[in-house]
């Protein structure tokens, strides 16, 4: 009686495009809706002098140091987050790719295992059968009936 065949997927032949079709990064647009169709300005902003500011009042000075302090804010504030957004994308990424190397990793894993099982259950039902051919072949009654058992445990 022979043993049923086992058979994995082969990793070779999965197909990989259907697998990155599945990661999908989407991206939303926050901009308030009142800002969306304004367009950027051309050059930014430069810092007033101080032979500038000195020309105007104390509180023009203070509101004029107040506006350009919010600008440089906002655009550090501007690029932290597309730094912050690369660096996530580029770890997405390599999470995708370690897991997909992984994946084909536990795939040949499993495969060379149960090849491995396989063989080893194979060479002890050929022991098993041996053992009975020779039990018979003596005539042992004792070993024979242990044979028999060790190989119908074995089937």
């Amino acid at each position: 009686m022979a043993l049923p065949e086992f058979e994995l997927p082969d990793p070779d032949k999965q197909d990989v495009a259907a697998e990155d079709e599945k990661f999908e990064v989407e991206i939303e647009d926050d901009t308030p809706p009142e800002d969306r169709r304004r367009k950027p300005m051309k050059e930014p902003v430069e810092d007033p002098t101080e032979d500038e500011l000195s020309s105007y009042d104390e509180k023009v000075q203070a509101r004029i140091k107040k506006f350009t302090r919010g600008y440089h804010d906002e655009r550090r504030a501007k690029e932290e987050a597309l730094r912050e957004r690369e660096a996530a994308e580029t770890f997405a990424k390599q999470v995708f790719e370690e897991n997909k190397r992984l994946q084909q990793q536990l795939a040949y894993g499993s495969k060379a295992f149960i090849e491995q099982s396989q063989s080893s259950a194979d060479m002890e039902l050929a022991n098993a059968k041996k053992k009975y051919k020779e039990a018979h072949e003596m005539g042992d009654i004792d070993a024979l009936t242990d044979a028999k058992q060790r190989f119908l445990k074995l089937l």
